[in-house]
């Protein structure tokens, strides 16, 4: 996967064999502050079973999930949590992870929000709001900056809720693996 400036991809992806490379386009957003908000439903503390489920509703879902394969993705995620490289929230219905957001990297000054992602059923429900506000809270409590890239408009409306502002657009190219 090849990430950059929006510019700089576009540029890039001219060069590349269309049947083997996608290119998705989005936006860098920061946050400055964030509301407080419900927790009652989160938790924090997870499992290597929940990892596999966080994993298969990132790797089902359309947009997030062509860009990994599903055994590397739980891997991944359980060695950056171990590593304190990232963290997880979640909510859970019944045992099932239905809605996640964690950061997809952190360090003392900087975390990048990412993996957020609700079950289709589960879906306006508020939860990915709910859990995006706590973890951001939490973060920025920690005196870090929030970032995140988003390529979707779909999700453009939560962010702008939650007060997310856009710095700059952004473009990755990748490899669609589920072929």
């Amino acid at each position: 996967m090849i990430c950059g400036e929006k510019k700089t991809i576009s540029d890039l992806y001219k060069y590349l064999d269309r049947e083997k490379y996608f290119i998705e386009t989005g936006w860098v957003r920061k946050l400055s502050n964030v509301s407080k908000f419900d927790r009652s439903e989160i938790k924090t503390e997870i499992k290597k079973d929940d990892f596999t489920q966080i994993a298969k509703l990132l790797y089902e879902d359309e947009d997030i999930g062509s860009s990994y394969r599903l055994k590397e993705l739980v891997e991944q995620m359980i060695e950056r949590n171990k590593e304190k490289y990232s963290r997880n929230y979640i909510i859970k219905k019944d045992g099932k992870v239905v809605s996640h957001a964690g950061t997809g990297a952190e360090n003392e000054k900087v975390a990048m929000l990412s993996y957020v992602i609700t079950a289709p059923e589960y879906r306006g429900k508020g939860y990915a709001k709910k859990l995006c506000s706590a973890i951001c809270e939490d973060l920025i409590l920690e005196g870090k900056d929030v970032f995140l890239i988003n390529y979707s408009t779909e999700s453009t409306a939560l962010y702008d809720k939650i007060g997310f502002k856009v710095c700059c657009d952004w473009g990755k190219i990748f490899l669609n693996l589920k072929k």
